[in-house]
């Protein structure tokens, strides 16, 4: 499973990630809504999905607790990577904040409530 959030240029180079069966969840397009891929991608791989998840409509659905439930446990099996790459106290926000805009890490910030 790969969680895509960025749209564009990065879902495009996502898609020949896929293994055979695995999905793409869509979450959002931060970058851009648009793409032009290769299908043969998505294709060749075999059994391969898109999924679009919308929050709101999944709220309104009421799966949240059971999405987040699967998500958290393919985090704990070690089967969806994060891309964690800074975790911190929730007090540290607006130094992690500054050095997001500066690019300083590409990967998520986790802020711990302690």
């Amino acid at each position: 499973m790969i969680v895509e959030l960025v749209g564009g240029k990065t879902f495009t180079s996502v898609l020949p990630l896929l293994a055979p069966g695995a999905t793409c969840v869509v979450v959002g397009a931060a970058a851009s809504p648009e793409m032009i891929t290769n299908l043969m991608h998505l294709i060749g791989t075999g059994g391969s999905t898109i999924r679009g998840l919308n929050m709101y409509a999944e709220f309104a659905r009421g799966a949240i607790p059971e999405e987040l439930a699967w998500f958290a446990q393919m985090v704990a099996d070690r089967q969806l990577q994060t891309g964690i790459e800074i975790e911190a106290s929730w007090t540290e926000v607006n130094e992690l904040a500054q050095h997001l805009m500066e690019r300083q890490f590409t990967g998520k910030a986790v802020l711990h409530v302690d």
